[in-house]
Parts: structure tokens; sequence; C-alpha cells
């Protein structure tokens, strides 16, 4: 499966979409380019879905990574947060 991000660059809510629903319950951590994990929230991906939003309107302007997990699978993509 393939993980897609928009808005990218986002301001507040985050779409994360996969290219097909997951059979398993996922989970979804933000890190900063630094490696330090972002506070976001515990945000868990419900099976047979292909889409979730994440709130980073609390994050400051820069770059991060998302990482979503399933089992043994894990994607991961950046997104730049903007504040303009």
């Amino acid at each position: 499966a393939a993980l897609s991000l928009n808005p990218n660059p986002v301001a507040d809510l985050l779409t994360l979409q996969l290219d097909r629903p997951q059979l398993e319950q996922a989970r979804v951590e933000v890190y900063a380019l630094t490696g330090q994990r972002m506070p976001i929230g515990t945000q868990v991906w419900m099976p047979g879905t292909v889409q979730q939003q994440i709130n980073v309107s609390q994050l400051p302007a820069g770059t991060y990574v998302v990482r979503v997990q399933a089992g043994q699978q894990y994607w991961t993509e950046k997104f730049t947060v903007s504040r303009y």
C-alpha cells in the first residue's frame, strides 16, 4: 500500500490516505526530523478504512515525518506545517 498526505503544506488538519484498506488496526505517529516524537495524541487507524485525519495545529512550523504502523508493515511520508 502507498500512503499519501494532503494538503501539504498543512496548517491544521492533515488527511492521510492509504491506497487500500488495512486489515488490522494501525498506529499513527509524527516525528520531527531530529527523530523526536511529537505530541499529537494517540492516533488509531481503524481496520478497513483508507483515510485518517490528524490535527497538527499545535505543531510549530517546519518539516515532519508521519509514520503509520500496522503489524509488521509501516509507511512513512514527510509533510510541512506552514503558519501562513
